[in-house]
């Protein structure tokens, strides 16, 4: 890069005559970089502070080229500046008018350290602390940044706070830490302002002050410090010490956010999901997911992929939802792993292939993912994608229990109930269902209630049978009502009533519940509670049968050989139902399908007309979806 004559002139504070007496070619209007580090001798000399700052000011105002500005911080190195000496460091750490060379950048930071220049002294620790042009060695970078921190460089005074916090190249002492983050925040570093309030924020090094925390969190904020203003953005989240208040969080977050922290971008994108100090917005709630997403936020990638699963600011789009739970898996998001194994277990996005599902679910198991392994020990009872194993399946479960998994734990039961896997023991069993309702789960209630119920593992206790199925009723648990509908039957804390266990039966068909329509069934079958109808028993058998209970089964099997046949319409209208309406709405067709059953038929069971049978199927139809 050559230089004006006339630049050249004010930086020497002659004229461009005097510049033209000095250079070989005076009719030319520029000089060479030769040309002008003879100059320098000439105007300057051998004042190497005057030549270092009048070459900084001039590379700075773009006069002169990254290689003039080399040769230059050069030339004031050799004359002993350690300010010039340090920059040639840096030219050579940055490749700037020079080949990039370590081990030549930290030579140059050695010796501008030993000519007492603080930065250099900084350099020199960190690029022992990095292992960049010298083997790593943190006692060393420790060493050379406490060197510096004693010279009153506040960078280093925070990373000498910062190995002792983590123990890296000198013991782990916090009290040493907090002393050392405190004397660089008072020298106005931002991030050890605000490592000051995190370990007030956990008592490390300190008593837990939270007040104090958010005073360093504030204050690190105020500074610039991206990390601190999320941190502010989480004590209004969650209300610590000030009064809870998402607008400020959201106000906060979003600031943290546009410093780039990747943390305050993915809690930007989780207030927007639900509605937090925001208007919920899932298109914004994505947008955010998505930035955070490229900033490497793997729990952003798999917030991606569930918003593509269920269709919330984008188009339901299971390859996509696959595609972001694939990536967020190799980024080591333990859910994405599980939600691999979930979409190849229901075939979503992906050909079903349940030797894959387990691969995922065993892989997040071993991540220590409780679902993942709660999962693994059901594809060993089911034999899914693996051979068949109760003792797999029982030490899976198992684990996923140690792991806090409430339904693991109430597997652990039912294993111990039914002997599978393990020596059958009621009282075992009775122990995991009791553990596993304290830990949340409804369906161990009705586990409970059969336990007190039946005397297994436990004295028997209808009336705490009783109580329990009543707790899961009012969870909406339909089994506990089957139950219940049971006790009534067998008069069992009840007085014996047929009339009242029916009604609970078809409380319980109105969710859906297969061992309800079994039941209803039955009492068609044997004339408990209701007038003997075989052939509605039948079509209630066939119709839990098909929801998957097996005994249905074999009572319906029992009555076709019997010679009694179905009429067809209860089936009829399930399946025009399947076919016409979402999932959502299938649970409330029972009680009308029971309705429309029976006006059907006549009191003897016989089939009023076809007509009029397709006409009330139809009419199911148009009650759930609306198209009256």
């Amino acid at each position: 890069m050559n230089i004006k004559k006339d630049e050249a002139a004010k930086i020497f504070g002659v004229d461009v005559k005097s510049i033209n007496d000095n250079c070989r070619n005076s009719f030319t209007d520029e000089i060479t970089a030769e040309e002008f580090m003879s100059l320098i001798e000439i105007y300057i000399g051998n004042d190497s502070k005057r030549i270092y700052e009048k070459a900084d000011v001039m590379w700075a105002d773009d006069i002169i080229d990254d290689y003039t500005y080399f040769l230059l911080s050069l030339k004031a190195c050799e004359m002993g500046d350690a300010s010039a000496t340090n920059q040639v460091g840096f030219m050579y750490y940055n490749g700037k008018g020079v080949p990039q060379d370590y081990a030549k950048a930290f030579e140059y930071f050695l010796k501008a350290s030993e000519m007492g220049h603080v930065g250099a002294t900084f350099n020199v620790g960190l690029m022992y602390d990095i292992g960049q042009g010298v083997p790593q060695d943190y006692t060393k970078a420790f060493e050379y940044y406490l060197k510096a921190s004693e010279m009153g460089h506040a960078g280093a005074t925070f990373n000498v706070g910062y190995m002792y916090d983590i123990g890296q190249g000198v013991p782990q002492d916090y009290t040493k830490a907090f002393e050392y983050f405190l004397k660089a925040s008072e020298m106005g570093h931002a991030g050890a302002t605000n490592q000051v309030g995190f370990m007030y924020d956990k008592g490390q090094g300190v008593p837990q002050d939270y007040a104090k925390a958010f005073e360093y969190y504030m204050k690190a904020s105020e500074m610039g410090d991206a990390i601190a203003a999320n941190n502010v953005a989480g004590f209004f989240f969650n209300g610590v010490v000030v009064t809870q208040d998402y607008k400020k969080a959201f106000e906060y977050g979003m600031k943290a956010s546009e410093m780039g922290d990747n943390d305050a971008t993915f809690n930007v994108g989780g207030m927007y999901y639900y509605g937090q100090g925001v208007p919920q917005d899932y298109a914004k709630a994505l947008e955010y997911y998505m930035k955070a997403s490229e900033m490497g936020n793997a729990d952003a990638v798999y917030n991606v992929g569930d918003m593509y699963y269920y269709g919330q600011g984008v188009p339901q789009d299971y390859a996509k939802a696959l595609e972001y739970y694939m990536k967020a898996n190799e980024m080591g998001n333990t859910d994405a792993v599980y939600s691999v194994g979930t979409m190849y277990y229901n075939g979503l996005g992906v050909e079903q292939d349940y030797s894959k599902a387990f691969e995922c679910y065993m892989k997040a198991s071993e991540m220590g993912h409780d679902r993942a392994t709660n999962s693994v020990g059901f594809m060993f009872e089911r034999g899914l994608g693996v051979t068949c194993s109760y003792i797999m399946a029982f030490k899976y479960f198992e684990k996923a229990s140690e792991m806090g998994h409430a339904i693991a734990t109430r597997n652990v039961g039912v294993m111990y109930y039914n002997g599978k896997g393990i020596a059958q023991d009621y009282s075992k069993a009775f122990e995991y269902y009791m553990k596993a309702n304290e830990m949340g789960d409804v369906n161990s209630l009705v586990s409970i209630g059969n336990c007190f119920r039946l005397g297994h593992g436990v004295s028997k206790n209808y009336d705490k049978a009783k109580m329990y199925y009543n707790q899961a009723r009012a969870k909406g648990d339909s089994t506990a009502i089957v139950n219940l509908g049971l006790m009534h039957e067998n008069g069992e804390s009840f007085p014996k009533n047929f009339h009242k266990a029916l009604e609970l039966f078809q409380e319980a068909a109105e969710q859906n519940n297969l061992y309800a329509f079994f039941h209803i069934g039955r009492y068609y079958q044997y004339g408990k509670g209701i007038k003997r109808n075989k052939k509605k028993a039948l079509d209630y058998y066939l119709y839990s049968a098909k929801l998957g209970y097996d005994e249905a089964k074999q009572k319906a099997d029992e009555l076709i050989a019997q010679g009694v046949e179905s009429t067809g319409y209860l089936q009829r209208a399930q399946d025009i139902i399947e076919d016409k309406i979402m999932d959502e709405v299938e649970d409330c067709l029972s009680d009308i399908v029971t309705d429309a059953f029976d006006k059907i038929l006549d009191e003897e069971g016989s089939v009023i007309s076809e007509a009029a049978g397709n006409i009330i199927a139809d009419v199911i139809v148009s009650s759930i979806t609306g198209n009256n």
